[in-house]
């Protein structure tokens, strides 16, 4: 009943986005499906990095797999971003995994925005930083994200993207005081399985209308 009366006040007062999201979270994606993202950038990022002597830190292998699907990832797709030359950074304690954070320098789709981003020559797109309930606020993602930012720095590669859904304001406040601005916006719809992406900015020239079925029609990889 309470989700029903916030459904009825965000209505009232015209907020599209909450309205639309919660129709996405109770319909099949490819019935209905909307994703308002706000890409954010920085090649000057303000890390707060602590210690973290008991927590082991590395870069994820093949060898992580059995560790990786206790952490309730697919095997296939760790095979998939590493077969593509994403590196994945993990932290965490004797068998258990609490953090993880990927990064990819090469031309890449956002699966749940549906847009397509070019890093360029002196760019990383970081995706799929994730840390454990019980192991936030304990340094991890800041500490695995300064490990794999700087392997990309030691490539000439200072530039780094990142998209954030435009309700996550938690995750937006706290990288704009790590130093990010916001350079890209994009509106994404599905209706009967067909795609359509409006890039109301972009920091790099693209259409500002992708329509597509299915996959994009470069084929890219997914990030």
């Amino acid at each position: 009943m309470g989700r029903f009366r916030n459904f009825l006040r965000e209505l009232l007062r015209l907020n599209i986005d909450y309205v639309l999201n919660a129709v996405t979270w109770r319909s099949p994606q490819w019935l209905f499906y909307y994703y308002h993202t706000l890409l954010i950038s920085t090649d000057k990022p303000r890390l707060l990095t602590r210690s973290n002597p008991t927590y082991f830190l590395r870069f994820v292998t093949g060898d992580d797999m059995p560790l990786l699907r206790k952490f309730a990832l697919r095997e296939q797709a760790v095979a998939e971003h590493l077969a593509a030359g994403d590196r994945g950074v993990i932290m965490g304690k004797d068998d258990e995994i609490m953090s993880i954070i990927w990064g990819s320098s090469d031309k890449r789709y956002f699966k749940l925005s549906g847009a397509m981003l070019e890093p360029g020559n002196d760019g990383v797109i970081i995706y799929g930083g994730f840390t454990t309930e019980e192991a936030r606020f304990k340094g991890l993602f800041p500490t695995s994200f300064h490990e794999l930012y700087q392997s990309y720095v030691n490539e000439s590669r200072p530039r780094i993207y990142a998209a954030i859904h435009s309700t996550n304001t938690g995750s937006m406040k706290l990288h704009l005081r790590m130093g990010f601005e916001i350079v890209g916006e994009t509106y994404f719809l599905v209706l009967f399985g067909l795609k359509i992406c409006y890039y109301r900015k972009w920091p790099h020239d693209t259409r500002r209308l992708h329509i597509f079925v299915k996959a994009p029609p470069d084929k890219l990889g997914w990030v």
